[in-house]
C-alpha cells in the first residue's frame, strides 16, 4: 500500500492521536494528499449541486456558478484555518498553519466517503427514505469535525478544557474577520464609486 494511504488508514483513522501527534512532531502527512482531498471536496461540492437526485436537489442548475461553488466550499476551511492560527499563537498553541490546513485535509476523507455515498443514494431514495440520505451527511460531518477536534487538541498541545476555549474564540475570531472583511469591502466599494463620480464631474465640466 502506498505511504501515504498507509498513513491515513493504519494511523489517523485507525490511531487518530498517534496519527496527528507524528503529523506534529515527526512531519508526517502528505502536502499533495491534502490538496488532492481539498480539490475533491471542491468537486463534491459541485457535483452535490448539480448531480444529486431530484429527491434532494431543490438548486436552479441556470444559477450554478463554478467560481462561487468551489469557493463557497473550500472558504471555510481557509477561514478557520487562518482564525484557529491567530487565536492558538497568542495562546501558546504548538501547530502552525500548515499543521492546522492538513489535520483538516486528512480528516476530509470520510467526509468524502459519506458525500460520495450521499450522492449515489440521493438517486434511489424516495418519500421517507431520503431521511438516510440527510443522515450519512450529517454523519459525514460530524466525523470530520471528531477527527479535527482530535488533531487540534494534539497539534496544539491543548487538554480538554484550553480545546474547547480556543475553538469558541476561533468562532469569534472567524466572525471579526468576515466582518472586516465585509466592512472594507463595503468602504472600497463606496471610494470607487467616490472617485467614478468625481472623474465623471471632471469630464462633464472640462
Amino acid at each position: 500500500m502506498n505511504k501515504r494511504y498507509k498513513y491515513l488508514f493504519t494511523n489517523i483513522l485507525a490511531a487518530p492521536f498517534d496519527g496527528f501527534y507524528e503529523m506534529r512532531r515527526r512531519n508526517r502527512g502528505n502536502i499533495w494528499f491534502v490538496v488532492l482531498m481539498y480539490s475533491l471536496f471542491a468537486l463534491m461540492q459541485i457535483a452535490n449541486y448539480t448531480m444529486s437526485g431530484f429527491m434532494v436537489n431543490k438548486n436552479n442548475l441556470q444559477d450554478f456558478n463554478l467560481l462561487k461553488s468551489v469557493a463557497s466550499g473550500l472558504f471555510p476551511f481557509l477561514l478557520f484555518a487562518v482564525a484557529n492560527y491567530s487565536i492558538t499563537t497568542l495562546g501558546d498553541g504548538k501547530g502552525f498553519l500548515k499543521d492546522i490546513v492538513k489535520v483538516m485535509g486528512y480528516a476530509l476523507f470520510p467526509l468524502l466517503i459519506c458525500h460520495a455515498l450521499a450522492l449515489g443514494l440521493s438517486w434511489i431514495v424516495n418519500g421517507e427514505s431520503v431521511v438516510f440520505y440527510y443522515i450519512l451527511i450529517v454523519l459525514g460531518y460530524l466525523v470530520f469535525a471528531f477527527y479535527s477536534y482530535i488533531g487540534l487538541i494534539v497539534i496544539h498541545e491543548y487538554n480538554f478544557r484550553q480545546s474547547v476555549l480556543y475553538l469558541l474564540l476561533t468562532v469569534v475570531a472567524m466572525a471579526a474577520i468576515v466582518f472586516i472583511a465585509v466592512l472594507l469591502l463595503t468602504l472600497f466599494q463606496q471610494l470607487i464609486g467616490f472617485v467614478t463620480s468625481v472623474w465623471r464631474e471632471f469630464i462633464m465640466r472640462g
